[in-house]
This record gives C-alpha cells, sequence and structure tokens, in this order.
C-alpha cells in the first residue's frame, strides 16, 4: 500500500484504514514510515512530495471475502478524494474434485446363536462436495458366517466387493447381506469404501459390525493314549511308557487327572511329566486349556512274572461328551534276552608300501532284538605288522582284546587301529565277537581285512624355478614358471606343490595355470605359503606350473627368495618332501613405491549421491588442494591431482574453498573427513601410494555449467611430482615384462585391476 502527497502542502495526522479481509490470514507487516496496527496505518504528518510504503504479507484461506481496500485519510483538507481509496483481490484456483464417501454397517441381531441367520446393512454415502468415481466397497464375510443371499440397491455384489460406480453428491446406497452364525471363526464383519476420486475425510471410510453367540455349555472331550517302545523286550530290559493326554476341546478341562499304576510286571525307574505332576498311581494335571497336549514318560524294567498289560485312564470335572477314548492300554509281552552281533572291518590302503602306516576299521553293531551285555573282540594283529596304536571310541584296549561292554539294540561301537606294514609276514587280518546274551549269530561273529604290500613307489620328482625377472619395482607384477619332472618307476599320485612366498609377494587373482596335469586344489592364497595340489604325474612326465605374484608393501624388506619343493602323500593323510628345492630370488626396489609416500586423488562432482565416482561424472579443475606445511597441488582438467615425497606420517589436506565453484558444497565420504568436508586426514604409510578424494555433492546447475566452463579452458597443471617430470597421473605404467600393466592400490590395498584369464593362463 503506497501513500504519496501531490501538494501543495503538508498533511497532518495522515492515516490509512487497512483491514485485511476474511480471506487472508495476516503473516507480517513492515511500514517504511509510521506504525501500523491492524486495522489502521498511522503516518503522522507527510511532507508534500513524500511517498510511504504499507508492505502485508497474508495467507490465502480456504473461504472468504478476498477484495482487500485501502483508504487514507488526514486533518488537513484534501481537494481530490477520488484517489484516497483502493482495492486489490486474489482470486484463488477452484479446488480439485473430492468427495466425502462415508460407509455404515449394521447387523439386526448382535446375539444369534449359532445356526441362525443375521441381516448386515452396509450403507454408503456421498457427502460431497463433488460426485466420487469408481466407488467400490470391500466387503468380505469373515470366517464366522456363511452367505445366504446378497441384495444391491446400486451396482453388484461379487464377494468380496461390491462396485457401485459413479455415486452423485448426496446419493446414499445399500447393501443387504443375509448369513449364518458359524459354531467358530471371526466374527467381526468390517467394510470400507473407496473411490478414484480424493476423499478428504477418510475417518468414515470404515465401518465393522459384530454378532457374538451366547457360549455353549463348557464341555471337554479328554482322550488318551498309551504307547510301548518295546512290545517284546527282554526280562530285565528298560521299556519306556508314553502316555499323552490331549483336549480335543471345545472348552478347557478342569481338574484333570490320569489313573496310571504299573502292574505288577513293571519295576518304575523314572517318571517325567511335561505338566502337572506324577505321584503313582495318579498324574495330576489340573486345567487343561483346548487343544492342550501332554505327556507323561514312565520308563520301567521289565519283570519275570507279572501282569503286563498297562492301562491309564483320564478323568475330569468338566463333562466329557465322548467318554470311549478317555481309556489305553500298552503291554509287553517278554522274551528271553538274545542279541545278533555284526562285526565288520575294513583298511584305508589295500596297496601300501612296506614300510607305510595302514589304518584299520573294526565296527561292531547290536541288531537286538536284546541288549548284548560284556561284548568283547578279539583282534590279534598278524606278524605282517607292528601295531603303532588301538583307539576304541567306547570301552578300553588291552591287547589283544578291545573289551566293549554294554552295547544296547542298535549302537554300533568304533575302534581305529593303525600298525606299520612289515617286508614280510602274514598281512590278514582277523576280528572276532562274543557277548554274555546269548547270540543269534549261527556262527561266532568274525570279520576281516587283507592288504597286499608293494615295494616303495615314492615318485623321485625334481622341480625346476624360474622367474621372468630379477628385479622389480613395489607394486610391479612378475611371472614365474615352475617345471616338475618324475624321474622315478611310479606315478605321483595327487602330489602337492609347496611355494613359499617372500614377504610382501602376493598370489594375483585366480593366475595360476598347469599343463601336463590338472590343478585339483589351491590353498594359501595369496600368500605367504602356496600349495597346490596335482592329480598325478605319471613316470618320464613333466608338467609346467605359472603363476603371476605383486611385488606389494614389505617386498623390499624381505630376500625375494621364493622357495619351492614337492610333498607327496604316505599313510593316512601324511605328507613328506618328494623332490629338490629350488630357489628364485628377485630385488624388489621402491620406484615410485619408496620409503616416501605419494597421495593421488580426485575432486568431482557426485550427481547421483552414491560416493562413487561414476563414469558420466564431471571432475573439477582448477581446485588448490593444500597440506599442512602449505605445499599445494591444483586439480587437472579431469580433476585429478597427485603429489609424491611425503613422509610416512599422519598429514592433513584440506581444499581452498575459493578456488571451488561458486555454490559448491562439499560432502564427507570417509570417517578421515572427521566431520569436516574439506579436510582429510591422511594416514601415510612408507612407500604407499594414498587415493584421497574430495566430493562436491550439490550437483547443482550453477556448479555443473562452472566445471563445464573450466573444463572447455584446457589442461590446468599441477604440481610436478619430480622436478622436470610430468605430474602423476591414474594411468597404467608399462611393467618389465610388458603384460599386464601395473596399477596402484589404495590405502584400503583394494586392487584397481584384476587380472583376466587369457588362453588357459
Amino acid at each position: 500500500i503506497t501513500v504519496t502527497n501531490h501538494g501543495p502542502s503538508a498533511a497532518a495526522d495522515v492515516t490509512v484504514a487497512e483491514q485485511l479481509p476474511s480471506g487472508y490470514t495476516l503473516v507480517s507487516a513492515t511500514a517504511t514510515a509510521g506504525s501500523y496496527s491492524a486495522p489502521t496505518w498511522t503516518l503522522g504528518t507527510l511532507a508534500n512530495g513524500a511517498v510511504e510504503t504499507l508492505t502485508l504479507k497474508a495467507t490465502v484461506n480456504a473461504t472468504g471475502d478476498y477484495t482487500n481496500t485501502a483508504t487514507v485519510s488526514s486533518t488537513t483538507p484534501d481537494g481530490n478524494p477520488n484517489n484516497d481509496t483502493d482495492s486489490a483481490k486474489v482470486t484463488p484456483p477452484a479446488p480439485p474434485a473430492s468427495a466425502d464417501l462415508g460407509v455404515t454397517k449394521v447387523v439386526d441381531n448382535a446375539t444369534a446363536a449359532v445356526g441362525e441367520e443375521v441381516t448386515f446393512t452396509i450403507t454408503v454415502t456421498n457427502h460431497g462436495p463433488s460426485a466420487a468415481a469408481d466407488v467400490t466397497v470391500a466387503e468380505q464375510l469373515p470366517s464366522g458366517y456363511t452367505l445366504v443371499s446378497a441384495t444391491a440397491t446400486a451396482g453388484s455384489y461379487s464377494a468380496p466387493t461390491w462396485t457401485l460406480g459413479t455415486l452423485a453428491n448426496g446419493a446414499v446406497e445399500t447393501l443387504t447381506l443375509k448369513a449364518t452364525v458359524n459354531a467358530t471363526g471371526d466374527y467381526t464383519n468390517t467394510a470400507t469404501v473407496s473411490s478414484t476420486t480424493p476423499d478428504g475425510n477418510p475417518n468414515n471410510d470404515t465401518d465393522s459390525a459384530k454378532v457374538t453367540p451366547p457360549a455353549p455349555p463348557a464341555s471337554a472331550d479328554l482322550g488318551v493314549t498309551k504307547v510301548v517302545d518295546n512290545a517284546t523286550a527282554a526280562v530285565g530290559e528298560e521299556v519306556t511308557f508314553t502316555i499323552t493326554v490331549t483336549n480335543h476341546g471345545p472348552s478347557a478341562a478342569a481338574d484333570v487327572t490320569v489313573a496310571e499304576q504299573l502292574p505288577s510286571g513293571y519295576t518304575l525307574v523314572s517318571a517325567t511329566a511335561t505338566a502337572g505332576s506324577y505321584s503313582a498311581p495318579t498324574w495330576t494335571l489340573g486345567t487343561l486349556a483346548n487343544g492342550a497336549v501332554e505327556t507323561l514318560t514312565l520308563k520301567a524294567t521289565v519283570n519275570a512274572t507279572g501282569d503286563y498289560t498297562n492301562t491309564a485312564t483320564v478323568s475330569s470335572t468338566t463333562p466329557d461328551g465322548n467318554p470311549n477314548n478317555d481309556t489305553d492300554s500298552a503291554k509287553v509281552t517278554p522274551v528271553q534276552p538274545s542279541a545278533e552281533l555284526v562285526l565288520t572291518k575294513a583298511v584305508n590302503n589295500v596297496a601300501p608300501a612296506v614300510g607305510e602306516n595302514v589304518e584299520f576299521t573294526i565296527t561292531v553293531t547290536n541288531k537286538g532284538p536284546s541288549v548284548a551285555e560284556n561284548v568283547k573282540v578279539t583282534e590279534y594283529l598278524p606278524s605282517g605288522y607292528t601295531l603303532v596304536s588301538a583307539t576304541p571310541e567306547v570301552g578300553s584296549w588291552s591287547a589283544p582284546v578291545w573289551m566293549v561292554g554294554t552295547l544296547a539294540v542298535g549302537d554300533t561301537a568304533v575302534m581305529k587301529l593303525v600298525a606299520t606294514v612289515l617286508p614280510s609276514g602274514d598281512y590278514t587280518n582277523v576280528v572276532t565277537a562274543e557277548s554274555s546274551t546269548p547270540l543269534l549269530n549261527p556262527e561266532t561273529p568274525r570279520a576281516e581285512a587283507s592288504t597286499q604290500p608293494s615295494q616303495s613307489s615314492a615318485a623321485q620328482l625334481t622341480v625346476e624355478k624360474r622367474g621372468s625377472v630379477n628385479q622389480a619395482e613395489v607394486g610391479d607384477v612378475v611371472l614365474y614358471t615352475i617345471r616338475i619332472r618324475n624321474n622315478g618307476q611310479f606315478a605321483a599320485l595327487q602330489p602337492v606343490l609347496v611355494d613359499r612366498l617372500p614377504a610382501g609377494f602376493l598370489l594375483v587373482g585366480e593366475t595360476a595355470a598347469v599343463s601336463g596335469a590338472n590343478l585339483l586344489s589351491l590353498t594359501g592364497a595369496p600368500g605367504s605359503v602356496l600349495r597346490m595340489q596335482l592329480d598325478a604325474i605319471a613316470p618320464g612326465a613333466e608338467v609346467v606350473v605359472q603363476y603371476r605374484v605383486r611385488l606389494s608393501v614389505g617386498a623390499q624388506q624381505g630376500d625375494g627368495i621364493n622357495r619351492a619343493h614337492m610333498e607327496c602323500p604316505v599313510g593316512q593323510g601324511g605328507m613328506v618332501a618328494c623332490s629338490n628345492e629350488d630357489q628364485w630370488q628377485i630385488r624388489a626396489n621402491g620406484g615410485v613405491f619408496s620409503n616416501e609416500g605419494c597421495v593421488v586423488g580426485q575432486i568431482y562432482v557426485d550427481a547421483n549421491g552414491n560416493s562413487v565416482k561414476d563414469r558420466e561424472e564431471l571432475g573439477i579443475p582448477g581446485v588448490r588442494m593444500y597440506f599442512q606445511d602449505g605445499t599445494y597441488m591444483i586439480s587437472d582438467v579431469e580433476g585429478k591431482y597427485s603429489y609424491c615425497g611425503l613422509r610416512p606420517v599422519t598429514h592433513v589436506l584440506k581444499v581452498d574453498s575459493r578456488t571451488l565453484p561458486r555454490g559448491s558444497r562439499l560432502v564427507t565420504s570417509s570417517s578421515r573427513n572427521a566431520g569436516d568436508a574439506n579436510s582429510l586426514f591422511i594416514d601415510l604409510k612408507a612407500g604407499e601410494l594414498h587415493r584421497a578424494d574430495f566430493i562436491e555433492g550439490s550437483a547443482s546447475n550453477e556448479v555443473l555449467e562452472q566445471v563445464k566452463a573450466r573444463r572447455a579452458n584446457g589442461e590446468v597443471h599441477s604440481v610436478e611430482s619430480e622436478p622436470g617430470q610430468p605430474a602423476l597421473k591414474f594411468e597404467s605404467k608399462p611393467a618389465p615384462q610388458g603384460n599386464p600393466l601395473q596399477q596402484g592400490t589404495d590405502s584400503a590395498n583394494q586392487l584397481i585391476e584384476r587380472a583376466r584369464n587369457e588362453g588357459g593362463r
């Protein structure tokens, strides 16, 4: 509101009547002169030619008067009243279509009995102000009812949906459902109305109605079952009776007890109940919920004489509509104890070399039907072996007897016996078994295992090791070639190449390749001891093994000598050296990976916010980064920068924010930012190439346009890492052998390149 004194005199006691109408809510008022207190702006004296302004900020209300009028007045006569009043008006756009749909649901009998028919009435009303399109009502009868019929005043009902289509403002429609009340289930019936037209009041979109059938009289069908684990147990054996009580409902059962008296044919050993307590002859359970299942387990010894029929009966103070399952019995018909022993013996190597150890495995199993007492296995080691050890899993060993002791039905006992093969003698090893329990075996249980020893078949292998270079820099990859020859008369079966890498030498990826044999396994990668198991090397054959290693941190501190030899299997899991040891030495020097470190990095616009430099994201040229001692570097046209010759200590690298594009906002990339996106702590190690990136996170159009303009201006050179040499880049440098190319790693020791297998290598 602007007031101007067009003269010719000063105006005294000037006021402006400015009352915001009902269509607005005042937010703030700012006057260039005087003061505003609604509804009056008081200006006082206004000189000839003076102009003053009142600025009102207000929120537009949903309804009301939107014409805002201001009128100026003064005690000084005004010769032109035609310009004393002016108005301004906001015309809000019409609100979008909205329909307040409401649904109600009632049931005609909320306490109907099971089997009775009830009627649900679902009423949908459109309270406006607009028509509602695509109106549907989700109406699914729950499990407590069975639908009889459905009648709608409009649309159609196909469970679970009542489809109404368009419903005019003020329209009311009804769906009537008749249903039968089921004995059990969910009795809460809910209806929900919806439409593609926005509904500003969702609170009336859902309604429910519920029938609560009267509770039936209490009744609990209790059932009991009894089983025995061995119905033909021998006298003196232990059997287990399992008594299970189940409440089949529908009500909880009160004061539940089970009459369980062991008859004279048994002697009780123990009783264990999942609920309640057992004190012969009664198992007291108390209240048992509908569906509950509880168990009593009785362990008992079978007596020589007596009653062997064991009966259990369940009872309760709650009426039981089905007494037919309240009693159950289980019976043991004792038999004389007997057992069948099965004896086996196996040897792990049927063709061992003389002097080699073999392992015999002796197994005895009781097939029943009774427990086998005092089981004894006799093991006479023949003259072709010398005993090394005997290890029984159960019982005790005192040559030549393995005393197993008691062996339950189905149980198995195992003993392992290790012996050395002698040059001559009897190589058939026989064992027998016996028990104090009568055996059903037609003959004494017996088993045997034999070997056919041969002369020593240890292969005679030679190893020759060569490297692709004699010296390399830290970070280089070198190729090792190992030739293995079998000069013996026998094949070397599953020999293992043992390769001891020097300090700082690490196997590169899956670069190990073998010709002349198959590589079965490789363990110990990436170092320092590699074990490569081959399938076989035939007599007179030669196998070539090649693989690549990378010189990493620590390579300069080691001796650089790689040592390789072969080991061949002997005995049960044993390995012995079966070749010479050959060596190859590579002298490691630092190159750029000297004791001094290098920092490389890139400052870039992270457009997708994933904190990773993606191919399409732009580096920012011309940004200055400086260390705590003032040394600085400037990012090149790709946003990259580098600096070498730093001491292996903690450095601080900061961004000169004055060199960033206007509007830039750096974001943190790791915990090393220490909460400040404009700086990084760099824990530099000796000889390390450390990656340190800065991330611009706003990716605003203003920043991107400036970055593109800088890149269009061409290369921005950073500080040179060595006098007269170009700045350190991310590009690879040729390896001494020419292939593959080398790249540095960041402080997390993550490989930038991954070796590829080409031509089987």
